[in-house]
Parts: structure tokens; C-alpha cells; sequence
């Protein structure tokens, strides 16, 4: 079964420098580290089963699996961005990032395994097939530096693990699809890319059209 998860950007500049007024953050820019606060919790829980969907399999040695906010860093992008550090029990911890929009909506959008409690919360990409991403556009498709990659919503489906169908904002009002792999032991691979996309297009399921070494599945 497929699901898609979407969220409502309002992208009006005036409201973004209202925000960074009233929050001391910077429009784009990465705020301080702060404690969690129940909010902060109440975000991890809204994306708990996604979390869950991310963990590599056996990752659950208890039940039911313990996802503790401990700090985090927000950051003003249509919406907010919560770069958020999780306790998951067992000394383990973990690095997310969950979008919040104007309306409330939450979406996960990144983690990062394998965090220790003193490890720093940073910037990072949705996912780490970036290269491999930037590899498959055409030349001079970078205008900026770096180029933007921002997911704006996604389909998933269980097939050997998990594939995710993934709209991507490219910046100047530019989207591409793609999917993602994830094999059961949490490893994740770029198989498919779809080019000159527009935001309202849906995400359909497409063939796999990127060259890789066909033994990732079994590793």
C-alpha cells in the first residue's frame, strides 16, 4: 500500500521576516541550540511512525521503542525546520529533521543513525544520495551553490524494504521526482529520476531509470 504525505507552504516574504522578528532566527539560517519542550516531543510523536519506517530492521530491542526529544535547532523555511536530537533508549541517539508549516502540518524530512549524546545538532541533507542525485541532472543545472534539494512531499511503498517516491524542490521554481530505496538493513540508494517537473504534479509511480550495481539488494 501507498501513502502520500503533503504540507502547505505559504510563501510570503513578509510573513517569513515576521517570524525571524518575533523568534530572533534568521530566515534560512540554523537558530540556537535549545532544550526540547513539550512541543518539541509533541513533533516527534506526530512522525513517530515515519521514524519508526526509517530504523534498520531489529533496531526495536524493546517495545514499544522509546523516542525521547532531548534538544534541538530550528530554522525558518516555509515553515519551520526543527533539527531535533532523539533518545531512542539503550544509549542510542538520533538526529532528525521534521518540517512544521504555517498550518501546523509536520513531515519528516531527514535522520541521521548511529548520534551520540555530545554529537553537535547540524544542517544535513534529506537523505544521502545527494551526489548521486546531482549526478543524474543535466550540465549547468546548478545555478546556485550548493544546489537546493527540499522534499515537498512523498509516496512510499513496500517492496523489499521500502521505496520512496520523492518531489524535490530544486530551487527557481524548479521539481524533480525520485525514488529512493531502502533495503531492511537501512541502507538507501537512488534508482529512479524524472526531470522538469511543476509543483502541482502528482507523484506517480515511474520505472527505475538510474545504472547501479543490482547486489545492493543483498548487502
Amino acid at each position: 500500500m501507498s501513502h502520500i504525505y503533503t504540507k502547505e507552504y505559504v510563501l510570503l516574504a513578509f510573513a517569513g521576516v515576521c517570524l525571524a522578528n518575533n523568534t530572533g532566527l534568521r530566515v534560512g539560517g540554523l537558530g540556537e541550540l535549545r532544550d526540547a519542550t513539550p512541543k518539541t516531543q509533541h513533533l516527534v510523536d506526530s512522525v513517530r511512525d515515519d521514524i519508526l519506517g526509517q530504523l534498520p530492521l531489529g533496531y526495536n530491542r524493546e517495545q514499544p521503542l522509546k523516542l525521547t526529544a532531548i534538544a534541538y535547532r530550528a530554522q525558518i523555511v516555509g515553515g519551520y525546520n526543527y533539527y531535533v536530537k532523539i533518545g531512542t533508549g539503550w544509549d542510542r541517539y538520533i538526529h532528525v529533521i521534521i518540517h512544521e508549516g504555517f498550518r501546523g502540518s509536520t513531515l519528516l524530512l531527514g535522520i541521521q543513525l548511529k548520534k551520540v549524546l555530545s554529537d553537535p545538532i547540524e544542517a544535513f541533507n534529506l537523505t544521502n544520495v545527494r551526489d548521486d542525485i546531482i549526478g543524474q541532472l543535466p550540465l549547468g543545472y546548478d545555478r546556485e551553490q550548493p544546489l537546493q534539494l527540499k522534499s515537498i512531499s512523498y509516496r512510499k511503498q513496500m517492496v523489499g524494504g521500502y521505496n520512496y517516491f520523492i518531489k524535490i524542490e530544486t530551487g527557481w521554481d524548479r521539481y524533480i521526482h525520485v525514488i529512493i530505496h531502502e533495503n531492511l538493513r537501512g541502507r538507501t540508494l537512488l534508482t529512479g529520476i524524472e526531470l522538469q517537473k511543476s509543483l502541482s504534479d502528482p507523484i506517480e509511480a515511474f520505472d527505475i531509470n538510474v545504472n547501479f550495481d543490482t547486489s545492493f539488494f543483498s548487502r
